[in-house]
């Protein structure tokens, strides 16, 4: 009943934009808050409203702006936070390089190496107590469900009790990923990523920068899920060749691969970019494939960083291309029609060209109503 109560606060908390507080720990060590907490950049990096773990459509996307938002908590609230920031991107404990005593070292080099061995050594201990202590800061982002299906992992209680932040880190990456389904069926999960793909378009509204953070997101969950395009080696060895390549190594090949793929990427995103915004650019591009020219941008972020920067001029314009912008005055010649039958009416009742016989009618009783005003007035 009490993990229950502590769940439903929990979850509340993330809604409200709870702010976790970093852990004191005299057992772990390594937190050290600094000074000047109400300055503006502390302010930010504990604000994580519309941030946490969760899943859902949007849960993926979250998670890399909750992971960008946890790296400047801990630069800010933790000593020596740059090395827990390089292990958040890494989604692994990296260590520090070691200090290396040179071979036949002097006495001095041997005093400027235990120096750094040490400070080496000090380094070691505060990273290890930082990542204990941020275990608590991620638990306290997931919202409820996300925190039962940690809870139901066959290894939760062994990096539970070592409070291992990277592995649980891992864990809700995954049940974020996948949707929540986890590893209970691959199958299922490889064909809803494959089909959010597919369907995934930029809205009518919606800006490019938020529209490619979305694309990468999915792309991320599809590469989690091992379902990655298939990578062309004969294009990879083109591009080589242009580049005066001819017998490439295999490093070099990997990485024509990775350029081909990205490139392939770029091709994609714009052509689910928003076509009323940037069809006419979509169109520029295709009449230079017809010339033989390779115009697209070879990564998405250049691909957004264009379209970004794509002025549509004929998007709100009044004029077409037919006139060049020159207005011409019209007349109602729907009127002058009008006009012009109106001459060659004859009335019945006073035999006059011009008019109806109504109109007649109407100003004769006009005259009348006139006349008897004016006798009214006499009398």
């Amino acid at each position: 009943m009490k993990d229950q109560n502590s769940d439903k606060n929990s979850d509340k908390n993330v809604k409200s934009g709870f702010v976790p507080e970093a852990v004191h720990s005299s057992k772990y060590g390594g937190y050290k808050k600094k000074s000047g907490n109400n300055n503006s950049l502390n302010n930010e990096a504990t604000n994580f409203k519309g941030l946490g773990f969760h899943v859902g459509r949007d849960g993926a996307k979250v998670y890399e702006k909750t992971i960008d938002k946890l790296a400047l908590y801990t630069i800010t609230q933790f000593k020596n936070g740059s090395d827990v920031v390089v292990c958040l991107r890494a989604e692994e404990y990296v260590k520090t390089e070691a200090p290396v005593l040179p071979d036949n070292p002097t006495e001095n080099d041997k005093h400027v190496w235990q120096y750094e061995m040490n400070d080496y050594l000090k380094s070691e201990k505060t990273l290890k107590g930082n990542l204990k202590n941020l275990y608590t800061v991620i638990m306290s982002l997931c919202n409820a469900e996300v925190k039962n299906q940690v809870r139901a992992l066959e290894g939760y209680r062994e990096f539970d009790k070592k409070l291992d932040s990277m592995t649980l880190l891992k864990e809700i990456k995954k049940i974020v990923y996948t949707g929540g389904s986890n590893n209970l069926h691959v199958k299922h999960n490889k064909a809803m990523a494959h089909i959010n793909y597919m369907d995934l378009r930029q809205e009518k509204y919606q800006d490019i920068q938020d529209f490619r953070d979305q694309y990468l997101s999915v792309k991320k969950v599809c590469d989690e899920l091992g379902l990655t395009f298939t990578w062309c080696e004969s294009d990879a060895r083109t591009l080589l060749k242009t580049e005066g390549g001819s017998k490439p190594t295999d490093e070099q090949l990997e990485d024509a691969l990775n350029r081909v793929e990205e490139e392939h990427h770029a091709i994609i995103f714009l052509y689910k970019s928003d076509r009323q915004r940037f069809g006419k650019y979509i169109t520029e591009k295709e009449n230079k494939i017809l010339q033989k020219k390779d115009p697209f941008p070879k990564t998405v972020e250049d691909m957004c960083r264009v379209l970004e920067g794509w002025k549509n001029d004929n998007k709100h314009n009044r004029f077409s291309e037919a006139n060049d912008g020159v207005a011409f005055a019209t007349t109602d010649a729907s009127g002058n029609k009008k006009k012009n039958k109106n001459k060659k009416v004859t009335c019945f009742k006073c035999k006059k060209q011009g008019h109806w016989k109504s109109v007649t009618m109407t100003t004769k009783a006009r005259k009348k109503r006139n006349q008897q005003e004016k006798k009214a007035q006499t009398s």
